[in-house]
This record gives structure tokens, sequence and C-alpha cells, in this order.
């Protein structure tokens, strides 16, 4: 069980065999009682924070920003987060026009039905989780 504030650290790497294809973002967290925050770096200078503060038992808010120098772009989006014991449905929205939706909704025990939509891109999934 971990402790009621702790911090994170977490790499995440993609490899390409494409001249200047390859990524790689450090992840730091710091959970407090009731919110969280995070900064990213990464290669092409990515730099990232974000904080998401919960306001009810049930509903969270928060907000993030990014600059990517490679691409000289900046961006600025918000979320927010419900939940349940029986499901989670989250939302966001960025300057860049991207909005996300999800929607988690536990069905059993150990199966969960996952939809997704992406704006950008016009996707929506679905699928079933099994633990």
């Amino acid at each position: 069980m971990k402790p009621l504030n702790y911090t994170e650290r977490k790499l995440i790497t993609e490899l390409s065999s494409e001249p200047h294809a390859s990524q790689g973002i450090v992840n730091f967290d710091y959970k407090g009682k009731d919110y969280r925050n995070q900064i990213q770096l990464g290669n092409g200078s990515l730099l990232g924070a974000s904080y998401i503060q919960s306001v009810s038992n049930h509903l969270s808010l928060g907000e993030e920003v990014l600059w990517t120098g490679q691409h000289q772009k900046s961006g600025v989006g918000y979320a927010a987060r419900y939940n349940t014991d029986k499901m989670v449905a989250t939302g966001q929205i960025a300057s860049t026009g991207m909005a996300l939706l999800s929607y988690v909704q536990k069905v059993s025990l150990a199966t969960d039905l996952i939809c997704n939509f992406n704006s950008m891109s016009r996707d929506v999934t679905a699928s079933f989780g099994y633990d």
C-alpha cells in the first residue's frame, strides 16, 4: 500500500530505426491527499506540467500546459474526471482543438466496458477489459 503522499518517477521510451524518430519522456508525479501534479521532460525540448484537484468525493478538475521547443508550439488543456464505485468518466479539451472522452463501466468483479472518443482522429473505440 502506498503512503498518503508519495512521489513517482517514470521513464517512457520509444525507439525507432528512422533518424530522429526515437522518443524519450521522463515524468515526475507527486500525489497528495486530494491532488496530483506532474512534470514532463522529453527530447525535442518537450516541457509539460499538469495539476488535478479533487473538488468533491466524486469530481476532480485539472489543467495542463505543454511546450514543444522543437516545433515551437504550446498548448493549454483542461480536464474533468467523475468516478463512482462502478464507473469512471473523463473528458479533456485542449487549445490545440483536441477533445478526448472516455468512459469505463465495471460490468462484473473482473470485467470492464471501456469507450473512448478522440476528436482529432474522429476515432471511437469500445473494448472489454478482463482482470
